[in-house]
């Protein structure tokens, strides 16, 4: 909770959204945990309230916020004390948390600091206190009265006691238009916090990787969750059936229909009603890349259940492929018929199923047990086009008026406030509002209102009236479909940050597999890189955005992906200069490694790709043989779709009869004898040996 006057304090509560938060979540998420910043600058909506009602309101969110967020509590005071409600307001609201104060002329920031730090309930809880040096500070900066500015100076000097010196000073300059140096204080209280934050991060650190996944995928699975509020006979359907013996439920929708809310909102409903629940979340983390991990760390959850040792670590190296595939498919079946017998029920939950490596375990769901015992289910969600031959299936349809209201109001209660009715009408009345995506986009736009949208509404005459005013202007202006939305918020914080960066970024994480670390993208924007503006512009595009356990920045959503595309001119332009920038890197780089090959095949490259094949690095034929055929399987299943032409012209290219033969013998053993393993591939195959 960050606890400030807020006219004065604009240009501190952007950049702790813009700078500090983008730089906390980086380390964060590396100990699987993540943080968010409490923003009332919306403001509370009260105008079909008594002005008693109405200021009783905006005391109670504002404490209740407190609650809501963890320590540390982060103050900052300027020279501003800041709106004083009635006396009898205050202690009313002091009472609601059976606050004890002596003194009920309080603003509402300083009872803020008095519920959030100088309680005695809270003392011993972490605080920050920064305090600003403005100079050349304007007048709307300065104390509103004498009497303000006794009582400001007075609720500091409580604060220097409690932080025992401790106190931050920072300085700014005002240069006639905005605030220079607040990018400073943004980054010193990243640091601060992180300091404050590590032990508890850290302690995560010495979980079992498994555990810490698990973690992981739950934090995800709450947040989701947490917006969910359409569909909800439709989620109580889904679980009937699966109370009454259903051993596959399985979800497919179009981009953007709430699969992964229903999804998540489902995993806490079967909790509740107690089941063991294993979320894993397609491609969200590294164990969660593939179908066997799926196997894996489900055979590592039973084991735990039933006190067995591990025989199949999640996460290890396979030596042998599909035999190895095959022991842990028999343990999981053993394990499943053992766990019925506890008397206990597990329901394994995979959300995007589609997002897994591409192979047949995956396509055919063989990760699933023949014999599941009588008390392991599956869930399990999808895309539409994903292939489900044989599976019984239900398929979300579009939200009807009441669940788009019940959504809005999910979406706008994860953020902490509220939106006026005729706001929510507006969106409603959107071409594209039967889309949960659309709304959460839309929503994500509101979000994005900064300094200057506030200096509008101050314009407009201030108050919830005003704000309204501006949002549904912001809303009208909008494009009506989902592409055309995200491409309208990038070009939006384009303006806002750094136009030319944010088109490149966008565009190389599109064309890019599984995402981008930060230092891809600096060295494939080259003298565009600006650190601060990245973390600008991942603050600005919020959920659109996915951060990978090895650091790749990706999108949440494939049409994301394919709308970026789409407009881009350049195509092959980009493959070229991501396979370039990973020809660059160094052989033990593990990114590399996992998309050199795809990125080459992308932009044309046939000699690397014929290069990396026939040679050996000094190994013997048989181990080079086997590393060289898993690295280049990646290539072998994105050519699968069309016929092998793509091996068949590597082939037919190569001009060096001895280079020639190596590399077909490569394809006819390597490839297809490991990796052919679907009957209607054969066919394919007999074409491609016979041209080797």
């Amino acid at each position: 909770f960050v606890s400030s006057t807020f006219k004065d304090m604009n240009h501190e509560r952007d950049a702790i959204k813009d700078i500090t938060l983008p730089i906390l979540n980086a380390e964060a998420k590396k100990y699987g945990q993540s943080v968010s910043f409490c923003d009332l600058r919306w403001g509370i909506d009260t105008r079909e309230m008594s002005e008693e009602e109405g200021s009783q309101k905006v005391l109670r969110v504002c404490l209740d916020e407190i609650d809501r967020c963890r320590p540390p509590l982060v103050i900052i005071l300027g020279e501003r004390y800041g709106w004083i409600p009635p006396s009898d307001l205050v202690k009313r609201a002091a009472e609601y948390k059976s606050l004890i104060i002596d003194d009920y002329e309080k603003s509402v920031t300083a009872l803020e600091i008095e519920y959030g730090a100088l309680s005695d309930l809270r003392q011993g809880e972490h605080t920050l206190v920064y305090m600003r040096q403005l100079e050349n500070a304007p007048d709307e900066y300065l104390a509103e009265d004498e009497e303000h500015k006794k009582k400001l100076d007075t609720l500091k000097e409580r604060l220097r006691k409690l932080a025992n010196g401790k106190i931050r000073t920072y300085n700014v300059h005002f240069n006639g238009e905005s605030l220079e140096g607040v990018d400073d204080f943004a980054t010193m209280l990243a640091s601060d916090l992180s300091e404050i934050m590590m032990p508890h991060w850290q302690e995560q650190a010495s979980l079992s990787p498994f555990d810490l996944d698990r973690q992981i995928q739950w934090d995800y699975v709450e947040e989701m969750a947490d917006g969910f509020k359409g569909r909800a006979e439709l989620l109580s359907s889904i679980c009937t059936d699966i109370e009454n013996g259903k051993e596959l439920t399985f979800i497919k929708g179009a981009t953007g229909s709430g699969k992964s809310t229903l999804f998540s909102a489902a995993a806490m409903k079967l909790k509740e009603q107690g089941w063991s629940v294993l979320p894993f979340i397609g491609g969200y983390t590294l164990q969660s890349n593939d179908a066997t991990d799926i196997i894996d760390n489900t055979i590592y959850y039973l084991e735990n259940e039933l006190g067995k040792e591990h025989k199949l670590i999640p996460d290890t190296v396979r030596t042998d492929g599909a035999s190895t595939t095959e022991e842990a498919q028999k343990r999981l079946s053993e394990l499943c018929y053992e766990y019925s017998k506890t008397g206990k029920r597990l329901m394994v939950m995979l959300d995007s199923v589609e997002r897994l490596y591409p192979d047949d375990i995956r396509d055919k769901l063989r990760f699933i047990p023949e014999n599941l015992g009588r008390s392991v289910r599956f869930f399990i969600t999808s895309s539409i086009d994903f292939s489900t031959v044989g599976v019984d299936y239900l398929t979300l349809g579009s939200l009807n008026d009441e669940e788009i209201s019940d959504v809005i109001n999910g979406i706008i209660k994860q953020t902490g406030r509220e939106l006026d009715k005729q706001v929510v009408q507006s969106i409603k009345a959107t071409p594209s509002s039967k889309n949960p995506l659309y709304l959460s986009l839309l929503v994500q736009r509101l979000l994005m209102m900064n300094k200057d949208d506030f200096f509008r509404i101050r314009q407009s005459g201030d108050g919830m009236d005003a704000i309204s005013s501006v949002q549904r202007e912001i809303i009208a202006s909008c494009p009506s479909d989902v592409d055309g939305l995200y491409a309208s918020i990038i070009n939006e914080a384009g303006k806002r940050i750094n136009e030319s960066l944010t088109r490149r970024v966008t565009e190389y994480i599109a064309f890019s597999r599984f995402g981008l670390r930060e230092s891809d993208l600096q060295a494939l924007t080259g003298n565009l890189w600006r650190a601060v503006d990245f973390a600008h512009f991942l603050s600005y595009m919020g959920q659109s955005f996915i951060m990978r356990d090895d650091g790749r920045f990706d999108f949440s959503h494939q049409s994301i992906r394919e709308g970026i595309k789409s407009a881009c001119a350049e195509k092959n332009g980009v493959y070229k200069k991501i396979f370039d920038h990973f020809y660059s890197l160094e052989g033990s780089d593990e990114v590399r490694r996992s998309e050199l090959l795809y990125h080459a095949v992308k932009a044309g490259e046939n000699r690397v790709i014929s290069d990396y094949v026939t040679r050996t690095n000094g190994k013997t034929d048989k181990e080079s043989l086997n590393e060289r055929a898993e690295d280049f399987k990646t290539v072998y299943d994105i050519t699968r779709a069309d016929g092998e032409k793509w091996l068949l012209s590597l082939i037919s290219s190569e001009n060096d009869v001895a280079r020639a033969c190596e590399l077909s013998d490569f394809v006819s053993e390597a490839i297809l004898g490991k990796f052919l393993v679907r009957q209607n591939d054969i066919a394919v195959g007999v074409t491609v040996m016979q041209k080797c």
